[in-house]
């Protein structure tokens, strides 16, 4: 996870970076592209050039509307987290595993001891049920709570689409004190002219499938900045790939976090239960059937 940071800081400067070069091209030259401008194989960033990119023949007035889409997006997180239905939904099975200690879900002992090895019980939890318990317990599943804490860092979504076998993860970080700190460093106008937001959303798109012992995995498909797909935004996400890790490669990373964690909730697949909700023997059956829109169904025990 600490990966997510350095994206982080490398959108915000390569943001600043950009809006210094609209605000001194001006509008006159709002119809030119940075090839007109003979600057396409300038470099901008990271060792990259606007060709590298893929804004070399971009105009300067579609990189303008591209970061004014990127400011204005509202309705990143679709599917919030419902904190009342979650411990709803998974309090009756976490008291029976001992994971509730005065009417709270105790998210250090849920991932410090795996609940998915024995096939006890067998629960459904929605997809929003899962990004609120994911969000608890990210100190617990990177093992980096200093980090995560510096940064403010949280999940805000994850949404199932069964039928479709994909997964869409928000990732949600507060760069309000790191906004603060750039402000005083740049110019006054450059500052009020670029806006910079107290936070950004990385939106991760997923391919999933499930193995045949009911673990959870993701195939990564793409990866947007507040879920604006144009040449700007990817140019923006494209500036902060290192020779440590390409763009495809963060979003794996992050993915394969949210595999680990999920399979400390339970296996993913389908069983039968008795009155009170224990398996019956030989009724389990793990893999894709157990994921579907909305929800997947766990297998888990003590």
């Amino acid at each position: 996870m600490k990966t997510i940071f350095k994206l982080i800081i490398g959108l915000v400067i390569f943001l600043v970076f950009a809006t210094i070069c609209l605000v001194v091209t001006g509008f006159i030259l709002i119809n030119m592209t940075p090839n007109k401008l003979k600057v396409g194989n300038k470099e901008v960033i990271n060792g990259k050039t606007c060709n590298d990119l893929g804004i070399g023949d971009v105009k300067i007035k579609t990189m303008i509307s591209d970061f004014k889409d990127i400011k204005d997006k509202k309705n990143v997180v679709t599917n919030p987290i419902d904190e009342t239905k979650a411990i709803t939904e998974l309090t009756p099975t976490y008291t029976k595993l001992g994971l509730v200690t005065d009417s709270q879900i105790d998210f250090e002992e849920l991932f410090t001891t795996s609940i998915s090895n024995s096939n006890t019980y067998y629960y459904e939890a929605s997809d929003t049920s899962i990004a609120y318990i994911l969000n608890n317990s990210i100190q617990y599943f990177t093992g980096s709570s200093e980090t995560i804490t510096n940064y403010k860092f949280d999940i805000a979504e994850t949404s199932f689409y069964g039928t479709k076998k994909e997964m869409r993860v928000v990732y949600r970080v507060d760069i309000s004190e790191f906004k603060n700190k750039l402000e005083k460093t740049i110019p006054s106008f450059v500052s009020r002219f670029l806006g910079i937001p107290k936070e950004v959303h990385l939106v991760c798109y997923y391919g999933v499938n499930v193995d045949t012992n009911g673990k959870l995995e993701l195939t990564y498909k793409n990866i947007y900045l507040n879920d604006v797909d144009t040449p700007f935004s990817n140019a923006i996400l494209k500036s902060v790939s290192t020779e440590d890790f390409t763009l495809e490669e963060y979003g794996a990373l992050l993915g394969d976090a949210i595999e680990e964690a999920v399979f400390f909730l339970g296996k993913i697949g389908t069983a039968s239960t008795n009155t009170s909700g224990e398996i019956i023997s030989g009724s389990e059956s793990f893999g894709i059937d157990g994921y579907s829109n909305g929800k997947i169904s766990l297998i888990c025990g003590n």
